[in-house]
Formats: C-alpha cells, sequence, structure tokens
C-alpha cells in the first residue's frame, strides 16, 4: 500500500503534536492547540472523558484517522479504538472531498489556498458546519476569492446556492454580490419575479429587495414624466424602446443620457467591481443596489456560530 501524502503545518516554536490520517491517502500533521482554537469539534472530543491520554513514548499526543459511515460519509476520529473495528472502505472520499477537509485546516493556519468552483466551496462549507469552525473559514475567504478567478466567474450562473452558502458562512461580500445578482435581474421574458433560492426567508428577502429595484425605476420615469412636457417625454421613451433591445437596463441607460435620471448604472458588486450594467453577460441586470443593515439576515455581531 503506498504511503499517504505528507502535509506538515508549522507555528514558531512548536512541533505538531497531532496527525490525522485520510485513508492513507493524505497525513496532515498539525497542532492541537490550533485545532482546539478554531474548532469546537476537535475542543469537545479530542479531550473528552472516554479518551484516555496517548503514553509518553507515543509519537503523537493526538492521532487521528478517517472513519466512514453507513452512507459513505466520513470523518475524522481518535484513531485509539478504531484499530480492532472492520472499516469500510471510502467509497465517497474524493480529491474534492480530502482538498476541501485540507482547507479548512489551512484556514486555521492563515494559509492562502484557492476554490476551484461552486462546489469546492460547497464542500468546505459543509465540512467547516460540521468541524464547527465557520468563522475561521468565512474569513480566510476574503483572500481566498483573489486567487480563485473560476469560482468568481461562475457567481453569476450559481447565484441562488452561492447566496445560501454565504449565509452558512455569513460571508457579507459573496451574499451582497449574490443578491445583488438576483435582486438585479430583470430580463424580458421573467414575469413575475422568480427564484430558485430553496430558503424561504431568503426568497422572500430577494423578492422584497428586487421590488425596491422597481420601486426606483417607476420613480425615475415618473421624473421624466413630471419634468418634461408630454410630447418630449413620450419621444423619449419612445426613442429609449427603440434602440434598446429589450434590455431593461439599457432602456434605463438610454434615459440616463438625458441628465434627468438618478444614476441606477453604478456597481454595487463586491467582489467584480469592472462589471457594468446592462453590457455583456449583465445585459439584464440592474447592479445599484445598496444592501441595508436590515437585510443581512444574521446577527452581525456574533463571532462565533
Amino acid at each position: 500500500m503506498p504511503s499517504p501524502e505528507v502535509v506538515t503545518f508549522y507555528i514558531p516554536g512548536q512541533e505538531p503534536d497531532t496527525r490525522i490520517t485520510i485513508f492513507q491517502l493524505k497525513e496532515l500533521r498539525v497542532h492541537s492547540s490550533i485545532l482546539k482554537l478554531y474548532s469546537a469539534y476537535f475542543r469537545k472530543f479530542m479531550d473528552s472523558p472516554d479518551k484516555e491520554s496517548a503514553p509518553p513514548s507515543a509519537m503523537w499526543k493526538y492521532d487521528w484517522t478517517g472513519k466512514v459511515e453507513q452512507d459513505g460519509s466520513w470523518y475524522v476520529v481518535d484513531r485509539r479504538g478504531q484499530e480492532s473495528k472492520k472499516q469500510r472502505g471510502a467509497t465517497s472520499c474524493s480529491d474534492l472531498d480530502i482538498m476541501a477537509f485540507e482547507n479548512i485546516i489551512m484556514s486555521m493556519y492563515q494559509k492562502p489556498y484557492e476554490i476551484t468552483s461552486t462546489a469546492h466551496l460547497q464542500e468546505i462549507t459543509a465540512l467547516a458546519d460540521f468541524y464547527r469552525c465557520l468563522p475561521v473559514v468565512s474569513n480566510s475567504l476574503y483572500s481566498a476569492f483573489f486567487r480563485s478567478p473560476k469560482l468568481l466567474a461562475n457567481i453569476k450562473d450559481h447565484r441562488e446556492l452561492l447566496l445560501e452558502l454565504s449565509c452558512k458562512l455569513r460571508h457579507r461580500e459573496l451574499f451582497n454580490d449574490c443578491l445583488v445578482l438576483i435582486s438585479g435581474y430583470w430580463p424580458p421574458d421573467q414575469l413575475p419575479f422568480k427564484t430558485k433560492i430553496e430558503d424561504k426567508r431568503l426568497a422572500r428577502l430577494a423578492e422584497n429587495v428586487h421590488n425596491r429595484v422597481g420601486a426606483v425605476l417607476a420613480r425615475s420615469i415618473q421624473n421624466i414624466l413630471v419634468n418634461k412636457s408630454a410630447p418630449d417625454a413620450g419621444k423619449l421613451l419612445n426613442a429609449a424602446v427603440s434602440v434598446t433591445r429589450g434590455s431593461l437596463v439599457q432602456y434605463h441607460k438610454f434615459l440616463l443620457l438625458s441628465d434627468i435620471m438618478k444614476d441606477i448604472t453604478k456597481n454595487k458588486l463586491k467582489l467584480n467591481t469592472s462589471a457594468v450594467a446592462g453590457e455583456g453577460e449583465y445585459i439584464h441586470n440592474f447592479l445599484f443596489i445598496e444592501l441595508e443593515e436590515e437585510d443581512i439576515p444574521w446577527d452581525t455581531t456574533e463571532t462565533d456560530w
């Protein structure tokens, strides 16, 4: 059987005292102090009353390994007591699973990493939730996102799923961008507002923000009708319809040229500051939405969750 790939984590003045072996595929050499500091799971189970301390001659103070459940899922446990048990094969353990587990450990050490896809972030989030280390993983995403161009390029396509992940992670920038992309989407063939968001609370929030966009657009048209004579207003609105190819965003951008309308073409995305409303992949997207504090669906004062 081939030896696992060894990855050693370092902190000044301390040698790793913990080994985590994942099915002879990867061996992580880490520090129990770091695991206990950032993960409530390790804090609870590494020194639980049912566990005996390692003998003084042991190479590792803590020696953990992967354990497979009946449904094929896996998690890491103390190796002691597992030797005599027949272990199931890790049929569902993929490279992505192992990478995501290593990523949550990397977040505890403030080591940079890349997120390759939405599925990768989904796995990182699920593991961070299981090992109860969501805060440290959430904080690590600020640097990870800027090393992850593939993920950022897919935010628009996966906005509903990523909105729910961002809520679990309590990551405000990702949450902002997903909600802006969902609620600011006004394609010509989608009336009334539709969304694939499964969480009913988030779905209601997205619809409410969408309606706020509609109110801004209605007021903008009203300004034209109030500030121009009826013939001039009619000419301007007809001209906008004729040149904007069914894009409501381009329609309002055309009206903006009259210097009457409020600037509704601003880009409020945090992770894609170069996006332009009404152009390219954002041809049907208003990006001017400014989220309010009451739009954030979690307690922003909490530091542990």
